[in-house]
């Protein structure tokens, strides 16, 4: 390798940067930024509010979340055998739907005697 001025070669030099700059602190991502009704939420000690296609998606997270959950519980009782996974999902989707539908809610508990 050729050095250059001071007897260091370009790819000592090369090397030594990426040394140092694994010490520096790394760039954070930028931040959204934060609406006026937010501030104003946050100076008010309330919770802000989401736009609608946050709560819609809050809400599909949820079910979903739900859905799998009866669906463990199914295939608990099943014992887990092989095979059966499509139906505890259609099960679980079915009665979660019927329980929203209805407006109830079910703890953990009831969830696995479903």
């Amino acid at each position: 390798m050729p050095a250059i001025k001071g007897g260091v070669s370009r790819d000592e030099k090369e090397g030594v940067r990426h040394y140092l700059r694994s010490f520096m602190p790394k760039k954070q991502a930028k931040q959204r930024r934060v609406t006026a009704a937010e501030k104003r939420a946050v100076q008010e000690n309330r919770e802000p509010s989401v736009g609608p296609k946050a709560a819609a998606a809050a809400l599909l997270d949820e079910r979903r979340r739900l859905i799998a959950e009866a669906a463990y519980f199914r295939a608990e009782r099943r014992g887990f055998t092989v095979g059966g996974e499509l139906d505890d999902w259609v099960q679980a989707e079915g009665e979660i739907d019927r329980l929203a539908e209805f407006g109830c809610s079910r703890s953990k508990h009831s969830l696995r005697h479903m």
